[in-house]
C-alpha cells in the first residue's frame, strides 16, 4: 500500500498518495436518518533497520532501495516496493487526458465525490454515475493524469515545469 505510511518512511520529496480503487459497497435500502458506512483500522509498523525481512535483507537496504527508486525516477530494475509479480508502481503523471466540466443536473443527487472527479476518473462505475447525475462539457483546457484523475494544467507556470502532487498540479 503506498500513501501517508509510504511518504513517511521513504522521506523523499515525492508525495505518493493513496491510489483510490473501485470498491463500491453493496446497496441496500435506508431511511432518510440512516446511511451505510464502510470502516477499516488497521497499524502500520515502522520496523527498526536491523530489521530482517522475508527476502532476506534488512529494512535499512529496503527503505534506502526505495527511497533510490522514486529519486532516480523510477528507472531501476530494483523496484522494491511490493507489487505482484509482472507489475510495476507507476505515477501515471505522463498521460494526457480530456478534462470535462461538470455540474450537478436539476433535480439529480450529487455523487458522493462530486461531478468533478467522478466525471473525470475511470472506476467501473463512474460513466453510469456521471451520466445520471452531472451535466459535462469537454474543456479545451490541457490536462493531465495524476493518480487516475484528470485534472487541469496550471495556468501559473509552463507545463513542462508542473508534476502531480497527489491529484493536483503544481509548479515544480
Amino acid at each position: 500500500m503506498v500513501g501517508t505510511g509510504y511518504n513517511r518512511w521513504v522521506g523523499t520529496s515525492e508525495q505518493l498518495p493513496a491510489v483510490m480503487h473501485g470498491m463500491r459497497m453493496p446497496e441496500v435500502k435506508t431511511t432518510e436518518t440512516q446511511r451505510l458506512l464502510r470502516a477499516w483500522f488497521g497499524k502500520m509498523t515502522l520496523l527498526p533497520s536491523y530489521q530482517r525481512m522475508l527476502k532476506q535483507m534488512d529494512f535499512g537496504v529496503h527503505a534506502n532501495t526505495t527511497a533510490q527508486y522514486v529519486q532516480q525516477g523510477y528507472q531501476s530494475d530494483h523496484q522494491l516496493l511490493g507489487c505482484a509479480p509482472g507489475r510495476h508502481l507507476v505515477a501515471s503523471a505522463d498521460a494526457a487526458c480530456s478534462y470535462k466540466e461538470c455540474i450537478r443536473k436539476d433535480g439529480a443527487t450529487a455523487p458522493s465525490e462530486g461531478c468533478s472527479v467522478v466525471c473525470n476518473r475511470g472506476h467501473s462505475t463512474d460513466p453510469a454515475d456521471c451520466s445520471k447525475s452531472c451535466l459535462c462539457t469537454a474543456s479545451s483546457h490541457s490536462a493531465t493524469s495524476c493518480w487516475m484523475l484528470c485534472v487541469k494544467d496550471l495556468d501559473t507556470c509552463a507545463k513542462t515545469q508542473q508534476s502531480c502532487s497527489g491529484q493536483t498540479r503544481v509548479c515544480s
